[in-house]
C-alpha cells in the first residue's frame, strides 16, 4: 500500500445557503492505494489487482466518446511496465470523491479532457508500481470467502403507511436534502410512483436486502460493498482492520451509502432514493450496522 494523490477531492463542499455540493478540499479522501500482485515462481507478475476511491468521471458531458476514464489509463501504464502482466482495477470508498478538477477561478468542477485522464491514470500507474516493487510477499494456505444478506434499514422518521401521511412528510424530505420546499421534477415523480403504490394497498418496506461479501487472501481482507460507500466508510473500516480494502458497488447496486454524518447534513448522496424505487433515505444507524457486519464477517 502507498499513498497516491493522482489529483482527487471530495464534492461535498458546504455552501452559505446550506445546500451540499462542489470542491471541499477539507473533506474526507482515502489516498492509499491497495495493491495484490500475483506472482509467477520467477518473481515476475502475472496479474495486479489495484484499488483506489474516486469516481471515473473525467471527461466532460460534451464528451461521447466510449472510455475506460482514468482506470483504463492506470491499467494500460501497468501492463506497458510490466509485460505480460494483466492489471484489474477496483474502486474503493468513492460516492463522495471525484477528479479534482477545477475551473479558472477554482471554485466549482470542470470537464476533463483526455489529457487529464491520461495524466491521472500515469499518476495512479506510478503510485501501484510503487506499492508492488515495495511489497513483501504473503504466504497464502487458502482462500476464505463469507458472503452474507444484509437488510439495510429505511429511516423510520420518514416512513409512511398511506397517502395522507406521504403527503405530509414529502415538503420535509425536500428540505432535507436540498434546503428547499420547491420540488424537483425527479421528486414529484417518486411522490407519484409511491401514491399509486399506497393506491394499490402495496405494503412499504422497512428495508431492502443485498450481500456483503469478505474475500480473505493471506491475511488481507477484501470487502465487497453493494453500493457506492463515502470516503469516510472506507477509512474507518481501514482503521479498524489494517490490511483490508474496500470493493464498491460489489455484487449489484444498492445505491449511494452515506454515512450518519452525511445523512444528517443532506445532499446528493444522501438523497438518491428519489431517483430509485426506495421509500425513504437510509437510516442514521445504517452505517454502523454494515460495519459491524463487515468487521464480524472479517474476523470471523
Amino acid at each position: 500500500r502507498t499513498k497516491t494523490d493522482m489529483g482527487i477531492v471530495n464534492r461535498r463542499r458546504k455552501n452559505p445557503d446550506g445546500t451540499i455540493g462542489g470542491p471541499d478540499p477539507s473533506g474526507p479522501v482515502d489516498y492509499e492505494v491497495s495493491v495484490l500482485s500475483f506472482e509467477r515462481e520467477k518473481g515476475d507478475p502475472l496479474a495486479i489487482l489495484f484499488n483506489y476511491g474516486c469516481h471515473p468521471t473525467t471527461l466532460a458531458a460534451d464528451i461521447f466518446q466510449v472510455s475506460a476514464d482514468f482506470p483504463g489509463a492506470a491499467k494500460r501504464e501497468i501492463e506497458h511496465f510490466y509485460p505480460g502482466t494483466m492489471a484489474h482495477f477496483t474502486n474503493g470508498c468513492f460516492g463522495d470523491v471525484r477528479p479534482n478538477l477545477l475551473d479558472s477561478e477554482g471554485e466549482n468542477f470542470r470537464g476533463g479532457s483526455f489529457g487529464d485522464l491520461q495524466r491521472m491514470g500515469r499518476r495512479l500507474a506510478s503510485g501501484v508500481i510503487r506499492a508492488r516493487e515495495e511489497a513483501v510477499p504473503l504466504p497464502v494456505e487458502k482462500l476464505e470467502s463469507r458472503l452474507e444478506v444484509f437488510p439495510f434499514p429505511f429511516d423510520p422518521g420518514y416512513r409512511f403507511k398511506d397517502e395522507e401521511s406521504l403527503e405530509k412528510i414529502f415538503p420535509g424530505l425536500v428540505y432535507k436534502f436540498r434546503k428547499t420546499y420547491q420540488p424537483l421534477e425527479s421528486e414529484l415523480r417518486w411522490k407519484e410512483f409511491w401514491m399509486e403504490k399506497l393506491r394499490r394497498k402495496e405494503a412499504v418496506p422497512p428495508t431492502v436486502n443485498r450481500d456483503i461479501q469478505v474475500i480473505k487472501i493471506g491475511g488481507v481482507r477484501i470487502i465487497g460493498i453493494p453500493g457506492e460507500a463515502v470516503a469516510e466508510t472506507g477509512l474507518k473500516i481501514k482503521k479498524t482492520l489494517g490490511t483490508a480494502f474496500t470493493v464498491g458497488v460489489s455484487n449489484g447496486y444498492l445505491s449511494y451509502m452515506p454515512s450518519a454524518g452525511v445523512l444528517e447534513e443532506g445532499g446528493y448522496e444522501a438523497s438518491l432514493f428519489f431517483y430509485q424505487e426506495y421509500p425513504g433515505p437510509f437510516a442514521p444507524d445504517t452505517e454502523r450496522l454494515m460495519l459491524e457486519r463487515i468487521y464480524s464477517m472479517a474476523r470471523g
